[in-house]
């Protein structure tokens, strides 16, 4: 039983993993990572502040799997992947609040 999950933790940390997903999902990968940050900042831009606390949270998530996926593209280690891809989401969404704080003028 220990084998087999410290087997699954280096093939999920192995750096061949996004070699390891087919071309087909390679393409639909491509068209998520192309369109899923416009739907995202559209959907923060009309209702960010808002909207309730568990939307937020939907968003902040949304958008870090958008990071993960790019940096996962890059073919780094899946355990960097996730930890890059949270930053960049917890930094885009600091930018927008004081953004859209700034506009308003709250």
């Amino acid at each position: 039983m220990e084998n087999n999950v410290l087997l699954a933790w280096k093939r999920l940390t192995s750096r061949n993993f996004a070699d390891q997903v087919s071309q087909k999902w390679r393409r639909r990968l491509t068209w998520i990572v192309l369109v899923s940050p416009v739907i995202l900042l559209g959907l923060a831009l009309v209702g960010f502040q808002r909207t309730s606390n568990w939307l937020n949270d939907f968003y902040f998530f949304l958008l870090a799997d958008y990071f993960c996926l790019v940096f996962g593209r890059r073919h780094i280690r899946f355990i960097w992947s996730l930890i890059l891809g949270t930053l960049c989401a917890m930094g885009c969404i600091l930018l927008l609040t004081f953004w859209i704080s700034w506009v308003t003028g709250q």
